[in-house]
């Protein structure tokens, strides 16, 4: 009986009709995949033990397998000096060691929250940079306020950049919660360095000063000094007293801060550096002292994080304010032909920015943003921020005013609608859109662009 012949690869293929001469491609198998997954804590094939943890527990492994996804291994078990016997690690908690071993085995690894550190150290230990950045990643997805800090220690010790500049990114967009939180009065002085030496944080720097004093007394009660010895506060703060945006403060706030810390500068010299830079001055010699104030470069705009803030009915104001800190990259302004004959309009457009509850006794709003832009008579008119600059930040418990101001005279034509006055972007973040006296609800602003920080 004639057997039967074995496929050709020169032929027309029916799935792809590909050319005789198109040579045949390979497939995908999860086979392999499976027998790792197989493998992985399996004593019955395992050739090596990981004595872990105080109660010796052994944790089974296989040589092969391990010396394929570390040079460390490769060296351990095949090395001129390589291991003959099971390897003691008594140090290891033996639960962070089986999760670590899901690296070597697993294509997906689920790894406990709990034993994260013990699992990077070994990442690190057995020179796996690639399985460091997932645990970066990891932990990442689960920071809170809480631990924000000790993630940002780690990130900083096993330099993994990504990790580093997500705990840099949420520090500058909530300070104040990172300020409160234990991690941070109880974080290591490196922490604090690296904290004070980013160029963006969104809070006052009278803010960034108390906070460091609270640091301060804080390591004083921990050493058993007294915290309200200005003298102590200066020995544990050291050179991050020079890191602090002084220039960022008013005269007014500084000297008032300094009343209440009488000694804290105990070098003249010191004190009469800042205010030179309070003051301006054009011979200014800062010596120690950071004379750049905080900016914004951090925060940039994510186009797959986007909220579009979108109003029933068109509802919409010029003044609006946020419970989180925002990315604002653009709006929408409707047509104006909608509510009148007007032909494309050139505009004066201004946006300021004051804390909620501003009085007449306190300083006037601050302008951030002037620019002239045409509105269209028959579509809607899209204003970026983004395209060939930085996104506007909305701080939290700040209100933000757009006015629009015709060039040529004139009243600029509004939408005379019913206004919402708080949208939902989820289930924690609100715009608010306050009414302001009897003004009627009035607006040309139909939508927002944002991204949450």
């Amino acid at each position: 009986m004639d057997l039967p012949h074995s496929p050709s690869t020169k032929r027309k293929r029916v799935e792809t009709g590909g050319s005789i001469d198109e040579p045949a491609t390979s497939s995908k198998s999860g086979f392999a995949s499976k027998i790792f997954r197989r493998q992985y804590l399996d004593e019955k094939t395992a050739d090596v033990y990981f004595i872990c943890g105080r109660k010796h527990e052994r944790v089974p492994a296989h040589k092969s397998v391990l010396s394929k996804a570390s040079d460390a291994f490769d060296r351990m078990f095949y090395g001129p000096m390589a291991e003959e016997n099971d390897v003691k690690l008594p140090e290891t908690n033996p639960e962070a060691f089986k999760d670590f071993l899901q690296f070597c085995y697993l294509d997906e690894v689920n790894l406990n929250l709990e034993h994260i550190v013990e699992i990077m150290d070994l990442t690190n230990k057995y020179c796996m940079p690639e399985c460091l950045a997932v645990c970066g990643t990891f932990w990442a997805k689960h920071l809170t306020f809480d631990d924000i800090c000790w993630a940002y220690h780690w990130a900083i010790f096993y330099q993994e950049k990504e990790f580093i500049e997500f705990c840099e990114r949420k520090i500058s967009a909530y300070p104040q919660l990172v300020f409160e939180s234990t991690s941070f009065l109880r974080c290591e002085h490196i922490v604090l360095d690296h904290i004070l030496e980013l160029d963006s944080l969104l809070c006052d720097e009278t803010t960034v000063l108390e906070a460091c004093l609270e640091w301060a007394r804080n390591a004083c009660n921990r050493d058993g000094l007294n915290p309200t010895d200005m003298k102590n506060l200066r020995l544990h703060l050291q050179d991050a007293l020079y890191k602090i945006r002084y220039s960022s403060m008013t005269a007014t706030e500084f000297r008032e801060h300094m009343d209440s810390y009488d000694g804290f500068f105990t070098d003249v010299k010191e004190y009469e550096d800042v205010i030179r830079m309070l003051s301006g001055s054009k011979h200014l010699k800062t010596g120690r002292f950071n004379p750049n104030p905080r900016s914004t470069n951090i925060f940039q705009w994510d186009e797959s994080r986007v909220f579009k803030c979108k109003f029933t009915n068109n509802n919409n104001s010029s003044v609006f304010s946020s419970n989180k800190p925002m990315l604002l990259g653009g709006f929408y302004c409707a047509p104006i032909s909608e509510a009148t004959n007007w032909r494309n309009t050139q505009v004066d457009m201004t946006i300021s920015e004051e804390p909620k509850g501003l009085g007449s006794e306190k300083t006037t709003p601050k302008i951030i943003l002037t620019r002239q832009i045409k509105l269209d008579a028959k579509e809607e008119t899209y204003v970026e921020f983004t395209e060939s600059g930085e996104p506007i930040i909305i701080k939290p418990e700040f209100k933000y005013r757009i006015n629009f101001k015709p060039i040529s005279s004139g009243d600029l034509p509004y939408y005379a609608i019913y206004r919402s006055r708080e949208i939902k972007l989820d289930h924690e973040t609100v715009i608010q859109f306050p009414q302001e006296g009897n003004e009627e609800d009035r607006a040309i602003i139909k939508r927002f662009k944002f991204n949450q920080l």
